[in-house]
């Protein structure tokens, strides 16, 4: 007796499956190699397999190569989505930081003035970053539900899955926030920091 396991690629859910022992029409016989370099347990078992049959040449295959081709096409999209999102997060974080320089270097009188009157540094801080920790909340709150569906369809092509919950997307969405958070405040906090004597010259 066995248990249910999976004989098709994960897409598919399990089925009923027969295993029968017919010694007669057997033509594939399945070998559990130690870990290591298989080559000298490959030729010893070519050797074998001449003297015992020497008509038919010895063909050896890897389960390992007929598990990674049935899913290449499933690990070349994941490949494809990590990369564009990796891609996309980069140029949003360039983006951002070039946004956040302009800004500053447009404000620079501005901040001098402030801090001449007695503004902090975290009054000042908070003065130049408050617009970029607005679009990050909007940026968050329309990538959380994208976000959600999108990964809901691409777990759908397989028959048994995970659902991406909470932890996961509110996993992305802390990330997404630090690099923006990282982007924004060491621009903000670096002008708020700066000489107002020097920037009102």
């Amino acid at each position: 007796m066995l248990r249910d396991f999976n004989f098709r690629p994960l897409k598919d859910a399990i089925e009923p499956f027969a295993l029968r022992f017919s010694p007669v029409n057997y033509g594939v016989m399945h070998v559990r190699l130690a870990p290591g370099d298989p080559g000298s347990a490959l030729a010893d078992m070519e050797s074998i397999w001449k003297k015992t049959d020497p008509v038919h040449p010895f063909e050896a295959t890897f389960m390992e190569e007929k598990m990674r081709n049935a899913y290449r096409d499933i690990e070349l999209m994941g490949g494809l989505i990590g990369f564009f999102a990796l891609l996309g997060l980069s140029l949003a974080c360039l983006g951002l930081l070039g946004m956040v320089t302009y800004t500053v270097g447009a404000k620079v009188r501005e901040i001098g003035i402030r801090k001449v009157v007695g503004a902090s540094v975290a009054e000042v801080v908070l003065l130049l970053s408050r617009k970029f920790l607005i679009m990050l909340g909007l940026a968050v709150a329309i990538a959380l539900p994208v976000g959600y569906i999108l990964s809901d369809m691409i777990l759908g092509i397989f028959a048994y899955r995970i659902s991406a919950g909470f932890v996961i997307l509110g996993g992305c969405a802390a990330m997404l926030l630090v690099f923006g958070l990282l982007a924004v405040g060491v621009q903000t906090v670096r002008a708020a920091l700066a000489n107002p004597v020097q920037s009102l010259r």
